[in-house]
């Protein structure tokens, strides 16, 4: 399940390959039976102006989604980056970093504070903490 993990540590060699990878997590995907995904509108309303945060051994990354579609991230190793996202269709979120490799769309499901990303060929990533507005002032 904790797949995102993986992908964030080649964030450790390019911040912008891991942080595309972590947004490629979170817009294509099959729902478990447990958790709905969310619709377009609930995106706009629940998780754009928020922040994702995803950690991998001493690395700490938050991604902040600002109304605009602009990513404003922070690598407590590689320091601030920006990056881009965009909603999908009627229930995805893609995110475009400058490497191809690190973006995607991902189907997104909330639970209890924590994010999941649910990819189109199924793999689940996460969860990851889902945290209000823009605590870390990205």
């Amino acid at each position: 399940m904790k797949t995102r993990l993986s992908l964030i540590k080649v964030v450790v060699r390019d911040r912008r390959v891991a942080m595309l990878a972590a947004s490629a997590s979170l817009l294509c995907g099959n729902l478990s039976a447990q958790a709905a995904e969310l619709t377009r509108a609930e995106l706009e309303t629940r998780v754009v102006g928020n922040t994702i945060h995803y950690q991998s051994g001493t690395e700490h990354i938050f991604e902040f989604l600002a109304p605009d579609g602009v990513i404003r991230g922070y690598s407590s190793v590689h320091g601030p980056y920006t990056a881009r996202w965009r909603l999908l269709g009627e229930d995805a979120i893609c995110f475009e970093h400058e490497d191809p490799m690190a973006s995607g769309c991902v189907s997104v499901v909330l639970r209890k504070g924590l994010v999941e990303y649910h990819r189109k060929d199924g793999v689940v990533e996460g969860p990851f903490p889902f945290l209000k507005g823009n605590p870390r002032h990205l």
